[in-house]
C-alpha cells in the first residue's frame, strides 16, 4: 500500500522531519530483531511500510489515530522491535508509529512506591531514574537496555523478577489508551485485558502508572544438577516451601555448550578471559539481602542432588540474563528467547 502525494503532504506539513517516506528506511522497518524463515516468508503479507512517522505526545497519537482511520490507512505500533514475534512489523503496508520521541519519564511517587511513563521509555532508563530515588523496577525483560514500557506490556509482561511480582500487568495502575477512532480510554484491573499481549491492536498507549519498590541489595545464588528431573524437582520444592525468592530461572547444558564456544572479543576491543560455566542444568536464584532465601537455598539444593557454584559463576550468569539470544551467532538454530518459571 502507497499513500498518495496528497496524503504525503498533510503528513510532511504536520510532522516535518519526524515523518519518513525514504524506500531504504522503510525496508529497515519491514522487519523486527529477528530474522523471519524463508519457508514462512510467503506468509508474512507486504511488510514494507509506505511511511514511519514519530510522534511526541498524545495528541498527535489521537491526530494520527483519526486521519489513518478516515483514509482507510492500516497502523502498526513499534516501541524497540525486541519481542522477535513480528508484533511490529506490517503485514498489508500502511504507516508504522514510532515510539522513540515519547520516552519521558512523566511523574515519580517515591511515597507511594510509583512511576509514570510514557509508551516509549527504555527500561534501562526507568530503572536509572528511579534508583536516584531509593527506587527500583519490580519486575523487568531480558531485552531491560532496549525494550519498551509499552512493548513489554503489549507483549506479555513476563520476566525477571515475575516469579515474585507476577506479570507486569498486576504492578499496573492505569494505562492511557488511544483508541482507533481517536477516542482516549482509561484502563486498568480487568480492562488491561485490551492492551496485555494485543500488540497494538485496540490502539496505542499513551502513558503507563505502575508500582515499583524500594531499593535493595540484590543476592544471587547458582546451583548445578546433573539431570534435568532434579533441577525440576529442586524448583518446585522451592515453590512450595514459598522460599522468598525474586526471580528463578534456568538454562540447559546445551545453552552452556554454546556460552562456552563463544568468541572472546565477537565486536571489538580487547579479549578477555573466559569463565567456562558447567555444562549442567543450572538453576540461578535472586533475592533480597534481607530474605532469608540464603538460609534454606543449600540445604534444599543437595537434597535433590545439585551443588553449589562459586560467587564468581554466579554473577557471570547474572550478568548474563540480558543476552539470552548471543549464541545464535555461532550459526543458525532455534532457541527460545527465554522460559518464566
Amino acid at each position: 500500500m502507497e499513500l498518495t502525494s496528497q496524503q504525503r503532504r498533510y503528513l510532511q506539513d504536520i510532522f516535518g522531519d519526524r515523518i519518513n517516506f525514504e524506500k531504504r528506511e522503510r525496508q529497515l522497518y519491514s522487519s523486527d530483531v529477528a530474522a523471519l524463515p524463508g519457508l514462512l516468508s510467503g506468509m508474512a503479507g507486504h511488510s514494507e511500510p509506505a511511511a514511519i512517522v514519530q510522534p511526541r505526545d498524545e495528541d498527535e497519537l489521537v491526530q494520527i489515530a483519526v486521519w489513518a482511520q478516515n483514509n482507510k490507512i492500516p497502523l502498526i505500533a513499534r516501541g524497540k522491535a525486541t519481542s522477535g514475534y513480528g508484533g511490529t512489523v506490517p503485514f498489508q503496508g500502511g504507516m508504522v508509529v514510532e515510539f522513540n520521541r515519547m520516552r519521558k519519564i512523566m511523574a515519580i511517587d517515591t511515597g507511594a512506591c510509583s512511576i509514570k511513563v510514557q509508551p516509549g521509555a527504555v527500561w534501562e532508563d526507568i530503572d536509572r531514574r528511579l534508583r536516584e530515588r531509593g527506587l527500583t523496577l519490580k519486575s523487568y525483560p531480558t531485552s531491560y537496555p532496549a525494550s519498551t514500557a509499552a512493548g513489554w506490556l503489549a507483549t506479555g509482561g513476563a520476566g525477571i523478577g515475575s516469579y515474585e511480582a507476577g506479570y507486569f500487568r498486576d504492578s499496573v495502575l492505569q494505562v492511557r489508551l488511544v483508541q482507533p477512532d481517536g477516542e482516549i480510554k482509561v484502563l486498568s484491573g480487568e480492562d488491561l485485558d485490551l492492551v496485555v499481549n494485543a500488540s497494538g491492536i485496540s490502539g496505542f498507549i499513551s502513558s503507563i502508572e505502575f508500582r515499583v519498590m524500594p531499593l535493595e541489595k540484590l543476592e544471587v545464588q547458582a546451583f548445578a544438577f546433573d539431570q534435568a528431573s532434579a533441577a525440576a524437582q529442586f524448583i518446585e520444592a522451592l515453590y512450595e516451601e514459598q522460599v522468598p525468592l525474586w526471580s528463578l530461572s534456568f538454562s540447559n547444558p546445551e545453552a552452556a555448550r554454546y556460552r562456552n564456544r563463544m568468541p572472546l572479543n565477537p565486536h571489538h576491543g580487547p579479549g578477555r578471559d573466559r569463565l567456562e560455566v558447567p555444562e549442567q542444568f543450572i538453576v540461578l536464584a535472586a533475592y533480597w539481602h534481607s530474605s532469608s532465601a540464603r538460609e534454606l537455598l543449600g540445604d534444599m539444593a543437595a537434597k535433590h542432588g545439585g551443588a553449589l557454584l562459586d560467587d564468581e559463576t554466579a554473577l557471570h550468569e547474572w550478568e548474563n540474563r540480558f543476552s539470552p539470544m548471543k549464541a545464535k551467532r555461532l550459526g543458525p538454530s532455534l532457541i527460545p528467547a527465554e522460559v518464566v518459571v
